[in-house]
């Protein structure tokens, strides 16, 4: 346990000195998908947690016009609100470019259908095609179009924080114990602005305080989202406490024994 307490504190420092890229990387730098729609069809991109992504504006080929993008997804959830029944619903993604099929799955309609898509998504820039055909005698096939983007890190304007003014629009000038110029600036500013932290109080960050084993488990609970978990099961954590959700999960997922 010590080991693996101390791996995941090294991964949080690795992180807290690279930012953003960091980040990216942990997720396999999934890029961006601007997701097409049609007619009768929900699409949603989800994390790795099953969490809805929250679309981005994003300036990706650097023409000053932004649109929007899907940071970090790995899966994507579908649902085809009316299906009909009896009918047969086959859901495909493929890569346009080399015809590879990354998944597939069939169900039967009646009301309401979903699919959860999971695919390992492409290391170069290529458009994704899902095809959703019913059955009757025949499939007809719908194509939507997902259009990938590859570097998250390196579309996000903010990445690296070098264009920062480190005046009063830096998320550290609220806390008084903080200097912008410091040497630790691109890690903290990416950590506030990200919401992985938000200090210790009364406009304090404790920038050379101790991190304890609930503040690791709270920072890493935060880049998954803030997932829900199991409940609590040591004794030295009280419910309700600022940590004990993210305590919750942790141990659910057997980051900690405990």
């Amino acid at each position: 346990m010590k080991n693996r307490m101390v791996s995941l504190l090294l991964c949080l420092l690795l992180l807290l000195c690279s930012g953003a890229d960091a980040l990216a990387a942990q997720h396999g730098d999934p890029g961006f998908y601007d997701v097409g729609q049609a007619a009768g069809v929900v699409i949603e991109p989800l994390s790795s947690s099953e969490k809805p992504v929250k679309a981005e504006s994003i300036d990706a080929d650097g023409d000053g016009d932004k649109d929007e993008f899907y940071p970090n997804s790995v899966m994507l959830r579908v649902t085809i609100p009316d299906a009909e029944s009896g009918k047969q619903y086959m859901i495909q993604v493929r890569d346009a470019e080399t015809g590879e099929i990354l998944c597939v799955d069939q169900k039967t309609g009646g009301s309401s259908l979903r699919f959860r898509v999971s695919f390992l998504l492409p290391e170069r820039c290529a458009e994704l095609k899902l095809m959703i055909g019913s059955s009757a005698d025949g499939f007809s096939t719908l194509e939507i179009p997902l259009c990938y983007t590859p570097g998250a890190a390196e579309l996000t304007p903010s990445a690296g924080y070098a264009d920062c003014p480190r005046d009063e629009s830096c998320p550290m000038t609220a806390f008084s114990d903080l200097d912008p110029a410091a040497w630790y600036h691109d890690g903290v500013h990416w950590a506030l602005e990200s919401g992985v932290m938000n200090g210790v109080g009364s406009s304090r960050f404790d920038p050379s305080g101790t991190t304890s084993r609930a503040m690791i488990v709270t920072m890493l609970w935060r880049m998954e989202s803030e997932p829900e978990g199991g409940g609590v099961s040591f004794r030295d954590v009280p419910d309700g406490a600022w940590y004990s959700e993210a305590v919750g999960w942790a141990a659910s997922e057997h980051i900690v024994d405990g």
